[in-house]
């Protein structure tokens, strides 16, 4: 997912993002929103639900996920994982 790093499983909140994200998608026609493709040939996007919010954003503010600075610059994706940093939500 573009500019975000999820954790694995294993590492704390990685269960409770897992399953963040799949009740967010589980039976749902999604729009994947292609911005790159990595290394390994893997599309990188941003996924937009049925109700037109974007999921990358939705698991920056429940503080389930890391903004991927390294290859992302996107204010907004920095400043949402600051607000949930500053209100202990999440990680």
């Amino acid at each position: 997912m573009h500019g975000i790093d999820r954790p694995e499983k294993g590492q704390n909140f990685g269960n409770k993002a897992k399953r963040f994200t799949s009740d967010h998608c589980f039976g749902k026609v999604l729009l994947v929103k292609i911005t790159d493709i990595d290394r390994y040939g893997r599309s990188i996007g941003e996924v937009v639900l049925p109700n037109g919010k974007i999921l990358n954003k939705k698991l920056l503010q429940s503080g389930l996920t890391w903004h991927y600075k390294h290859h992302d610059q996107f204010k907004e994706y920095f400043d949402l994982e600051i607000v949930a940093r500053n209100q202990k939500i999440g990680l």
